[in-house]
């Protein structure tokens, strides 16, 4: 790995990250959530994407508690670090960086198949990614550089072979009825917990616009 990838990884983990991995903006195109998705506002497919991880444990429910306008505690945190790196990055070496949205529709990346990419893990039976000593207890969040920097590549990790996968039947929500993950089901179970009683939620970015308290459904995770 090049002396800046090695640089911009250990900053990362300086500025608070957990883990953080290289990807490039090529490798996500062709990656099967991508597929026929229009994704970032470049034409380079050398950029790189940094994916950065915030670990979330359970001792810790504030982190993922999602308030509207200003989603998470946790992701606040990784926007934070992002920020650092722009600057980090702008100072030392005049390389440009942008933070990525959360959704693919305001020019992110899917960052389950980014975190993939980038060697933090594997995405497990549960459809989460799961991360060698941190489990499925991590939150992701991109950042876009503008250097062709060398990718990470995948692991090798198979954590679900020997695994009796209670993650599956943990779900309130029956959303592995046969084994394999139906995001449909999934999404039926995320409330606005403000609300007694309130009307089940549409999982997309109009949530970050809105004034809703929302605590997601975590009973695959927690059970991992």
């Amino acid at each position: 790995m090049g002396t800046l990838a090695v640089s911009l990884v250990e900053k990362a983990v300086e500025l608070g990250a957990t883990v953080a991995g290289l990807t490039s903006v090529g490798e996500l195109r062709a990656s099967p959530s991508h597929d026929g998705v229009s994704i970032l506002e470049t034409d380079e497919d050398g950029d790189a994407v940094l994916v950065l991880g915030l670990h979330h444990p359970p001792s810790q429910p504030e982190l993922d508690l999602f308030y509207g306008r200003g989603g998470t505690d946790g992701n606040r945190i990784l926007m934070r670090i992002n920020k650092g790196l722009i600057a980090w990055l702008s100072a030392g070496s005049g390389t440009g960086a942008r933070d990525l949205p959360y959704y693919t529709e305001h020019g992110g990346v899917f960052l389950k198949d980014a975190a993939v990419l980038s060697g933090l893990g594997v995405v497990g039976a549960n459809n989460l990614v799961i991360v060698p000593g941190y489990g499925p207890y991590i939150r992701f969040r991109g950042l876009l550089v503008n250097a062709r920097l060398p990718s990470a590549g995948r692991i090798e990790y198979s954590p679900c072979e020997e695994c009796d996968r209670p993650c599956l039947a943990a779900c309130p929500a029956g959303a592995f009825p046969d084994g394999s993950y139906k995001r449909e089901m999934c999404l039926s179970n995320m409330r606005d917990s403000s609300r007694k009683g309130a009307e089940y939620l549409v999982m997309d970015s109009s949530l970050f616009k809105s004034n809703l308290e929302v605590s997601f459904c975590r009973e695959c995770e927690l059970a991992c």
